[in-house]
């Protein structure tokens, strides 16, 4: 009989992420890799468009969503939005396997991140 940590054992050895795994209880689960980096909490420097001496602090979740970003802008304080959370998104690697950037075959045999070259991560779908 085949447990959930057997299984989970087996797609890291397989290093095979688009097939679903029947775990022990019957649900079906699917994993991705992910670039470690979407994992932590990320502090972006902005520079002011106004200020080029000036740069803004903005902060980002690693849950999907925008809801949560700040900055310490002043447009932020007042607003609730700004240009720096825009462009600070555009810095951030942020890849999953689901992304439309390609991840060779060597960098999914080791867990490299093909946008940013960081490590990946297994997690599940």
């Amino acid at each position: 009989m085949k447990t959930a940590k057997n299984l989970l054992a087996r797609a890291r050895e397989m290093r095979s992420f688009g097939p679903p795994t029947v775990g022990y209880n019957g649900r079906v689960t699917q994993f991705a890799q992910e670039c470690e980096s979407n994992l932590e909490w990320q502090e972006v420097e902005v520079r002011s468009s106004t200020d080029p001496k000036k740069t803004y602090s903005v902060s980002i979740p690693p849950w999907e969503g925008t809801e949560d970003i700040t900055c310490d802008c002043p447009s932020w304080t007042y607003r609730g939005y700004c240009r720096h959370t825009r462009e600070a998104m555009r810095k951030i690697c942020n890849w999953t396997s689901n992304d439309p950037v390609p991840q060779s075959e060597e960098q999914r045999r080791n867990h490299v991140c093909p946008r940013c070259g960081r490590n990946t991560v297994l997690v599940e779908e």
